[in-house]
């Protein structure tokens, strides 16, 4: 029987770029929960991404120009040991991504 811990795969404030999450031999990891903060003063929109293991989006958020706004995603996706997930900004936002850690049998 597979043994799960409730994990924080991510916490930053103020992610700007990339942060790889690679889940550990012998574990896989289940994406419950996304949360993103971000105040744009820019004249662009910027994005959030939930990149998974083959590089397809699973979730993007964007944030218009002058606006702040917060986003949440809840969904249930398996990332297998040894293969890396990320997420990615293009600008400083808030992220919280959390869900559970399951060792393989």
């Amino acid at each position: 029987m597979a043994t799960v811990y409730s994990k924080s795969f991510v916490q930053y404030e103020g992610l700007d770029g990339t942060e790889t999450v690679e889940p550990l031999a012998g574990y896989i990891d289940i994406i419950r929960d996304v949360d993103v903060y971000a105040n744009n003063t820019g004249v662009s929109p910027i994005h959030f991404r939930l990149i998974g293991q083959s590089g397809q989006t699973i979730w993007l958020f964007q944030v218009d120009p002058d606006t702040n706004a917060s986003g949440h995603w809840t969904g249930r996706q398996v990332m297998d040991a040894g293969v890396a997930w990320s997420v990615e900004t293009d600008a400083p936002m808030d992220v919280s991504v959390s869900g559970y850690q399951l060792s393989l049998p």
